[in-house]
């Protein structure tokens, strides 16, 4: 049976492999994670504390924060 996940639950998985990301890409370091969710950011285009508040700013902060990890 497939499984159908809620918009909600989409939104908790990706706000989680986000984390997951930033966690990886800076070791765990804390407040790098912290300025970079809080600071302008000109690949995101905006600062992602904000605009993870919508999902299309979610899922661009997430592809940003997936390709630096991929490099």
């Amino acid at each position: 049976f497939p499984v159908t996940i809620p918009p909600q639950g989409e939104y908790g998985l990706l706000l989680i492999r986000l984390y997951q990301s930033l966690s990886t890409l800076t070791g765990g370091d804390s407040e790098w994670i912290d300025y970079f969710m809080n600071a302008f950011n000109t690949t995101t285009d905006g600062i992602p504390i904000q605009q993870i508040q919508i999902r299309k700013g979610l899922e661009k902060a997430l592809t940003v924060v997936e390709a630096l990890n991929n490099r």
